[in-house]
Formats: C-alpha cells, sequence, structure tokens
C-alpha cells in the first residue's frame, strides 16, 4: 500500500472514523447536550468535503486500478 492508494481512500478513512468516534461520544454525552452530536457530524463532513475538494483536478488510481479518481467519479 503506498501514500497514493491512501491519499485516494482518505475522505472515506476520515468519514468511516469520524463517525465511529461520533458514535462512541454519543455514549457519553447527556441528553440535554445532544445538539453537540449534530454539532460533531457537522465537522466530520466539514473535513470530509475539505479533503475531498482539495483532490478535485486530479486524476488517481489506487489499490492497481481497483479505485479510480478522476473527473467522472
Amino acid at each position: 500500500m503506498t501514500q497514493t492508494d491512501l491519499y485516494t481512500i482518505l475522505p472515506n478513512i476520515i468519514l468511516v472514523v469520524w463517525a465511529c468516534i461520533l458514535l462512541l461520544v454519543d455514549l457519553f454525552i447527556p441528553k440535554t447536550r445532544k445538539g453537540w452530536t449534530a454539532l460533531l457530524a457537522a465537522v466530520g463532513l466539514a473535513l470530509t468535503l475539505g479533503i475531498t475538494l482539495s483532490q478535485t483536478g486530479q486524476s488517481l488510481t489506487a489499490f492497481n486500478g481497483m479505485i479510480v479518481l478522476d473527473g467522472f467519479s
């Protein structure tokens, strides 16, 4: 696995890890402060959006061509 492979799937990795963290954090937040869950979810989506936008205009392949990042995808 090369750095290009990881960079190509980085938005997916961040989104999945953030969702798992969010599920765990939600267990310990009291019911009166559940608004924090929505705020943390928005932060995770913004982070993923930022990484995705940084990859626009690039044409990458990862994992021996199984994942393709190009203008069509």
